[in-house]
C-alpha cells in the first residue's frame, strides 16, 4: 500500500513530507538488524533498569511475522518505522508496538503508522 500526501495529512493541511511512505510485510532476513537496533533503543528509554533479552525478541518477532502481524514502513527506500499488531483474539484490536527510526522522530510518522493500523483493523471487520 502506498499512502499519498492526502492520505497522510488530509487535504488542506501543510505537508512536512516530500515523498510517500510505503507499508510492506516485514522480511525477517532483510529487516531484523534494523528492527533490533530500534528495539534496543526503545528498551533503554522505556525500561532503563531491565535487561533486554534479544533471543526472546527474535522469537516473538518471527512468530508475529509468520502470522502476518508485523509491517515496516519505508520512505525513499529507507526503513522509517514499524508496526506490530496482535490479531490473535477475535474481537480484540491490539497494537502491540509502533516504533519510528530516531532520525525521523517528531515528523508525524508515528501518528501516520497509528492511523494506518486503525485502517487495517477497520478493513478486517
Amino acid at each position: 500500500m502506498v499512502l499519498s500526501r492526502e492520505d497522510l495529512l488530509g487535504s488542506g493541511r501543510s505537508c512536512r513530507w516530500e515523498t510517500l511512505m510505503k507499508r510492506r510485510a516485514v522480511d525477517i532476513q532483510r529487516d531484523y538488524d534494523r528492527l533490533l537496533s530500534m528495539q534496543r533503543l526503545n528498551w533503554q528509554i522505556n525500561f532503563p533498569r531491565q535487561v533486554f533479552f534479544e533471543p526472546s525478541f527474535r522469537f516473538q518477532l518471527a512468530s508475529g511475522a509468520k502470522r502476518g502481524e508485523v509491517f515496516v514502513y519505508e520512505q525513499e527506500c529507507a526503513l522509517v518505522g514499524w508496526l506490530w499488531l496482535d490479531l490473535g483474539r477475535p474481537g480484540v484490536d491490539h497494537i502491540r508496538h509502533i516504533q519510528v527510526e530516531r532520525a525521523h522522530w517528531g515528523k508525524g510518522i508515528g501518528r501516520r503508522i497509528m492511523e494506518d493500523a486503525i485502517g487495517l483493523y477497520i478493513g478486517r471487520k
